[in-house]
């Protein structure tokens, strides 16, 4: 294909803009740990929204239900000196919180969706089973960074799930 003109060169450029773009904006990916052992990294299902003090994650269906939720007990950002700490020294943070996710027949426990590599997500319009609510203390390590956490580890129910969310801009 030989580019003819300025315009087709402009809106060939556009069009590879706005298809980058969106790659960035949906970049964050989940992997699950099930007795140890790390699943591969899986795109994240829904949107993810963030507690304004960043203490935490709201993992959303686009229908707006929150099926994975995670947050820091009383946090405290860390200092610049913290951080540049833990950035010399690969430290992660480490708190204490809580963490809501959702369970049904087909998957009873955090384990057993782990297992699969796979949250349950609640639809009442296709739910044949129930989904119930569990929420439960957590450990939440947080990778060094810069500026803001682009990477989190939920420890709880004897399960791991990490959620990367690299490149996320935030409104």
């Amino acid at each position: 294909m030989r580019i003819r003109d300025k315009k087709s060169l402009s809106l060939i450029v556009t069009i590879v803009a706005i298809i980058l773009s969106c790659v960035e904006i949906n970049a964050q990916d989940v992997c699950f740990n099930y007795k140890g052992e790390w699943s591969s990294w899986y795109d994240c299902p829904g949107k993810i929204s963030k507690y304004t003090d960043d203490s935490g994650l709201i993992l959303r269906t686009s229908g707006g239900t929150d099926f994975f939720k995670f947050q820091i007990n009383n946090f405290i950002p860390p200092t610049k000196k913290q951080l540049k700490e833990h950035q010399k020294n690969n430290q992660w943070f480490s708190y204490y919180g809580t963490v809501d996710y959702y369970v049904n027949d087909k998957y009873p426990t955090a384990e057993d969706f782990c297992k699969v590599n796979r949250f349950v997500i609640p639809n009442p319009r296709t739910d044949v089973t129930p989904s119930a609510k569990r929420h439960t203390v957590c450990e939440i390590r947080i990778a060094p960074y810069k500026k803001h956490p682009e990477l989190y580890l939920i420890i709880f129910d004897n399960v791991g799930i990490e959620v990367s969310i690299k490149g996320l801009k935030w409104d």
